[in-house]
């Protein structure tokens, strides 16, 4: 993992220079700082991840569990794609859950889910609560079979070559919660799926 992740971050820090250089050569003109900023962005939510995988550990502190409400965790991670994605999301709220769990915690893993699934999907993505239950279905291409057993391990490779800790961070993150979370390949998509283990 550690060697992925050195490799994860060499990559753009290695982009970013080199376009830099050119710039500073006149190989490479300003529209080039376009490409800059896009790999600075890249990098920043990589040591994102990082600083959140490195924080799970803290989560097993009881003291930050407070009974956190799904349905107002599922509003403001949609609200943050709100404008940044042109695919349609559908809420559909039956009753809310109330669990006990770390607030911060439970919105970086339901945005993690949330961003995998503006990633692949099509169309549209359907979030639903019902009793103690939450599911998060887009209307991407499959998840090939030989990846669905390892898709929350860290650094594992993922459909379409991703390697990442944001899947990594959701299983970590519910486990401590007393939560399970699964994939499956569903009707025309994807189903995440978070519910009482």
């Amino acid at each position: 993992m550690i060697q992925n992740l050195g490799h994860d971050l060499k990559t753009p820090i290695a982009v970013i220079r080199s376009y830099a250089e050119a710039i500073q050569d006149g190989i490479e003109g300003v529209e080039s700082t376009d490409l800059i900023i896009k790999q600075s962005d890249l990098l920043n939510k990589k040591v994102k991840q990082i600083i959140e995988y490195s924080k799970i550990g803290y989560i097993d502190n009881h003291n930050t569990y407070e009974k956190t409400s799904f349905k107002t965790i599922v509003e403001q991670v949609v609200n943050n794609y709100k404008y940044i994605t042109n695919l349609r999301f559908i809420i559909d709220i039956e009753t809310d859950w109330i669990h006990l769990m770390d607030p911060e915690g439970a919105h970086i893993a339901i945005s993690n889910i949330v961003d995998n699934a503006v990633r692949y999907a099509q169309t549209k993505i359907v979030i639903q609560i019902t009793e103690k239950k939450l599911t998060i279905f887009n209307d991407g291409e499959h998840i090939e079979e030989n990846v669905l057993p390892k898709i929350f391990k860290a650094y594992e490779k993922g459909s379409k070559g991703q390697f990442g800790l944001g899947l990594a961070i959701v299983k970590e993150t519910m486990d401590r919660f007393g939560l399970k979370v699964s994939v499956i390949n569903h009707a025309n998509g994807v189903l995440f799926t978070i519910e009482l283990q």
